[in-house]
C-alpha cells in the first residue's frame, strides 16, 4: 500500500479486499488474518478485524483459509508500506543573458537528487499541478532544456514497484542581467607623444562607463567576443590597467555578479592625433623707449599664426614646460613682460574637437635694443674748385655706430622723419 498523507512508513491496510483472491470464487473458505503464526495454526480468537483498517508498517501478517470440514491452511502474507517523498527542493536559479527578453533555458533534471533525496523512483515534470497529481501524459519533453519565464512547476515521483506517488513544486527563477551600459562610449585616448600607441586603463574606464555604479560585479577584458562568452581566464587581457594599442580596436567586457551571471559588451578604442599647427620657434619685437631688453609681447598676436585659420584650436601661453604640458591655469596673460632677454615661454595648442590632444612647444621671445654709438667727427679736405663740398663715404662710420652689437645694419637719412619712419631712400656716399 501507498504510505498515506502522513508520510510515516505506517498506513491503514483493507486486508477485507484481499479476501475474494484467497478464496478464488470458493465462497465456503473462511479466511482469517493473525499477528502471530502460532494464533493462525491455532485459530484462536486473536485474528485481526479485517472489517476495519489495519494500520501497521512494514509487516508479516499470517493468513488462516478453513474449510467446512474444519480443514485449515496458513501461509505468509507480506505488509508492505511503499513511500514515496519528495523533498521540496531549492529554487532553480538561471540569468537571463542576450536578448534579454525574461526567459531562460533551464535543465530541471539538477535538483533531482535533492528532489529524491536517495529513493528510487522516477521523476516526471509538469507545468500544472492538477496534471502532475493526475499523472497525465503532458508532461515536460525535454527537462534538460526548458525554457520559461520565472514559474513553478512540479516533479512528480512515480515508485518503480507501484502506483504511489508524490508531487513537489520546482521553483523557477530567472536573475535579471547585470544592468551595466549597453552603449559604452569610445575610450580616446592623444598620441600627445606621436608615438603611434597609448596605453589605455580599462579598468578605469569599465568603473567610469561600463559599470553604471553597480557593486559586486567584476568586469574582465578580452580580445575576440568568443573569449568574452567563454569566460576562459587564460584569453583575457592579463594587464588591463596598461593596455597597449595603436587604436581603431574592438575591447570585449565580460561582467559577471555574486550569483554568476554574466553579461558581455564591447567598446571602441581610438587614438587621436596630435593638432596640426605652425610652431613659432622666435617672437621679436624692438625694446621700448627705454633701451635695456625688457618690453611688452603681445603674445596673443602669435595665436592667429599658430592655429592657421583652424578655429577649433585653443593656444595658451606657459612660463615652464611642465605648465604646458599640464595645462596649467591661469596661462600667461597677454601682454606679458619679459625679465631677461631673450626669455623661453611655451605654447600649448589644444584641439576641442578630441579629447584632449595638445601639442607644446618653445617660442623665445627677444628683445631687439640698438643702441647706436656716437662717432667720431667726420672731416674731409675742401679740394678744388674749393666750393665748400666733399664726398663722404657715410658707410666708414658704420663700426663705430654699431659699436661691437650683433645682427646690426646701418642706413643713413636726410631727415629725423624718414630714419624714424625706416625709409629705405637712405644714403650710402654724399657730397655735402
Amino acid at each position: 500500500m501507498c504510505d498515506d498523507s502522513v508520510v510515516d512508513g505506517s498506513t491503514d491496510f483493507n486486508l477485507e479486499i484481499q479476501t475474494p483472491i484467497i478464496q478464488d470464487g470458493d465462497t465456503n473458505l473462511t479466511v482469517t488474518y493473525y499477528a502471530l503464526e502460532s494464533d493462525a495454526e491455532a485459530g484462536n480468537a486473536n485474528f485481526i478485524d479485517e472489517t476495519t483498517p489495519y494500520d501497521t508498517s512494514d509487516v508479516i501478517i499470517f493468513v488462516r483459509v478453513e474449510d467446512a470440514a474444519g480443514c485449515y491452511d496458513t501461509f505468509e502474507m507480506q505488509l508492505e508500506v511503499i513511500s514515496v517523498t519528495g523533498v521540496i527542493p531549492l529554487d532553480l536559479v538561471v540569468c537571463d543573458e542576450v536578448i534579454n527578453d525574461g526567459k531562460a533555458i533551464f535543465n530541471l533534471t539538477q535538483r533531482e537528487g535533492d528532489i529524491l533525496n536517495g529513493q528510487t523512483a522516477a521523476p516526471s515534470y509538469y507545468e500544472l499541478e492538477a496534471d502532475a497529481d493526475a499523472g497525465n501524459t503532458n508532461f515536460i519533453n525535454n527537462p534538460n532544456a526548458y525554457e520559461a519565464f520565472s514559474s513553478t512547476v512540479y516533479a512528480r515521483l512515480t515508485a518503480n514497484d507501484g502506483d504511489c506517488f508524490s508531487v513537489v513544486p520546482l521553483e523557477l527563477e530567472v536573475r535579471r542581467p547585470i544592468a551595466i551600459e549597453t552603449n559604452i562610449l569610445p575610450y580616446e585616448l592623444c598620441d600627445n607623444d606621436q608615438s603611434g600607441d597609448e596605453n589605455f586603463d580599462l579598468l578605469t574606464w569599465g568603473v567610469a562607463e561600463i559599470l553604471n555604479g553597480l557593486t559586486n560585479v567584476t568586469l574582465t577584458y578580452y580580445i575576440t567576443p568568443t573569449d568574452a562568452d567563454l569566460g576562459d581566464p587564460v584569453n583575457e587581457i592579463p594587464t588591463p590597467t596598461a593596455y597597449t594599442s595603436a587604436g581603431t580596436e574592438t575591447i570585449w567586457v565580460r561582467a559577471v555578479n555574486l550569483e554568476g551571471c554574466v553579461t558581455v559588451s564591447s567598446f571602441e578604442l581610438i587614438i587621436d592625433t596630435v593638432p596640426i599647427f605652425t610652431e613659432v620657434p622666435l617672437f621679436q619685437v624692438c625694446d621700448d623707449d627705454t633701451p635695456d631688453g625688457i618690453t611688452e609681447f603681445d603674445l596673443e598676436s602669435q595665436t592667429p599664426t599658430i592655429v592657421a585659420g583652424d578655429t577649433n584650436l585653443v593656444v595658451t601661453y606657459h612660463l615652464t614646460e611642465a605648465d604646458a604640458e599640464a595645462g596649467t591655469t591661469p596661462s600667461l596673460s597677454s601682454p606679458y613682460t619679459n625679465t631677461i632677454n631673450p626669455e623661453p615661454v611655451w605654447v600649448r595648442v589644444e584641439d576641442t574637437t578630441t579629447t584632449g590632444c595638445y601639442v607644446a612647444f618653445e617660442m623665445q621671445l627677444n628683445v631687439i635694443s640698438p643702441i647706436a654709438g656716437t662717432p667720431d667727427l667726420f672731416v674731409l679736405c675742401d679740394e678744388v674748385p674749393n666750393d665748400g663740398f666733399a664726398r663722404f663715404d657715410l658707410f666708414e662710420a658704420d663700426d663705430s655706430i654699431i659699436n661691437g652689437q650683433s645682427d646690426m645694419l646701418v642706413t643713413y637719412h636726410l631727415t629725423l622723419i624718414d630714419a624714424e619712419a625706416v625709409s629705405y631712400t637712405h644714403l650710402r656716399a654724399h657730397e655735402t
